[in-house]
């Protein structure tokens, strides 16, 4: 029996992961963890200066507003599902996603509890 199911959601307009894990944790009756990944912006190196802050911050910014909306619209699913749920944002670099510890429930970013 499925008991727990985390879901990488997508941050695109549509996700179609995060409505299949929502109707696979309805039918199993499970918990479902949604995970919304904000990225660091990448700084390429360049060799006539640096890039102005106001560049990296609006970069910053705009990702976090896509994991935010991706993880509002995960919650509306899943709250009109009826399921137990919860979601999490997690701001990292590209290279520092990896090392990420959401399975063992170890505080990651922002937690959000759901129904149930």
């Amino acid at each position: 029996m499925i008991k727990d199911i985390v879901v990488n959601l997508g941050l695109g307009a549509q996700d179609p992961a995060g409505t299949y894990a929502i109707s696979v944790a309805e039918k199993f009756e499970a918990h479902l963890v949604g995970i919304a990944v904000s990225y660091e912006p990448v700084i390429p190196g360049t060799v006539m200066g640096g890039v102005p802050p106001d560049v990296i911050e609006g970069q910053r910014v705009e990702s976090n507003k896509r994991a935010n909306a991706t993880i509002a619209r995960f919650e509306q699913a899943a709250k009109r599902a009826g399921i137990s749920m919860e979601s999490r944002l997690i701001t990292t670099s590209v290279a520092g996603a990896a090392d990420q510890d959401v399975v063992a429930g170890a505080p990651v970013g922002r937690e959000r509890n759901g129904v149930g």
